[in-house]
């Protein structure tokens, strides 16, 4: 009969599947690698018609450009780095990786947003009129610009969703807040042309350059919150630690003491600890059984966790309080 070791812990883990991130790695890096191309062929023509309209929408939304393409970037080269599998230093996977990539272009567009609400501003203050035959041709450009972002947001929204990497999480809410800024610039120059007769025109492209950032704003914000937090190893949500706890009162009576539990995320991956202790006459055989089911359980109960279970000898840390008493 195979009993506990003598020795204080042991630890008993339910380890990641390399294949698995390394096809999510290259899904992503061929999503990031595809907006990437796109912007770079795109970047020319929004700039020379921004300047040529003298449009704040447009020239904000060419600064907007910029920025997008140095977060793809850096986003495609950590997740080529990730692919060629350039992380063996990093043992618990190079998910922080896409966390600062996250991070650094959530910075970047939340930068690019005060820019535009400063030029926008000193446009209102010191309106300037639009370049007619170029507002024209730069409705029709936005117009293709807004039909590829519609698609992105979509495209990467189902990636994300299907790898829940933090990069791809941000390159979706970018790509909603691209769709939503070329939806307010058709509108703006639109209305700016219709109503050019009126004096009061030349307002409306900076009142809706404006409008246009408050929603983008509070999704950069949100994901700044939430990047800070993966990088910082924040505990778990209190609704994943009830359901931890929940699972753990399941087996209540089939372990011996219960120390504590530790808990993490790194990128898109969850790491939980569970210290339990068991009496060293136990069977190895019955406390593997017992772990393996609390590992399928969280499995089910929190998908993509890495639980890893350290068990103790509950018999040995009873003995020296025993011997102080």
């Amino acid at each position: 009969m195979q009993t506990l070791p003598g020795n204080r812990e042991a630890s008993f883990s339910n380890g990641g599947t390399t294949s698995a991130a390394l096809t999510t790695a290259r899904m992503q890096e061929r999503a990031i690698g595809l907006v990437l191309l796109l912007d770079l062929i795109f970047l020319t023509p929004v700039v020379a018609v921004a300047w040529f309209a003298n449009s704040a929408l447009l020239l904000s939304d060419a600064f907007d450009y910029l920025n997008c393409i140095a977060f793809n970037l850096i986003s495609y080269i950590i997740l080529r780095r990730i692919r060629l599998g350039r992380t063996a230093h990093y043992e618990y996977g190079a998910d922080k990786h896409e966390v600062i990539g996250g991070l650094i272009s959530s910075c970047l567009m939340l930068v690019s947003a005060i820019g535009m609400v400063w030029w926008t501003v000193g446009r209102l203050f010191r309106p300037e009129p639009l370049e007619t035959m170029f507002s024209y041709v730069g409705v029709a450009f936005q117009c293709v610009c807004l039909g590829l972002s519609v698609w992105l947001w979509r495209r990467n929204r189902r990636i994300a969703q299907a790898t829940s990497g933090p990069i791809m999480e941000a390159a979706w809410r970018g790509n909603r807040a691209d769709a939503i800024q070329c939806a307010s610039v058709i509108v703006a120059l639109a209305l700016t042309l219709w109503l050019r007769p009126y004096a009061w025109s030349i307002y409306i492209d900076p009142v809706c350059a404006l409008i246009a950032l408050i929603y983008p704003t509070g999704s950069i914000l949100a994901h700044l919150r939430r990047s800070l937090g993966d990088l910082m190893d924040k505990t778990l949500e209190e609704e994943l630690q009830f359901k931890i706890l929940r699972r753990l009162a399941r087996h209540f009576h089939q372990y011996d003491a219960f120390h504590r539990i530790k808990s993490r995320r790194a990128g898109r991956r969850v790491f939980i600890d569970i210290y339990l202790g068991f009496d060293g006459e136990r069977r190895i055989s019955e406390v593997t059984g017992l772990i393996d089911q609390i590992r399928v359980g969280l499995a089910e109960d929190i998908p993509g966790a890495e639980v890893n279970v350290i068990v103790s000898r509950a018999d040995l840390e009873k003995a020296p309080a025993a011997a102080k008493s």
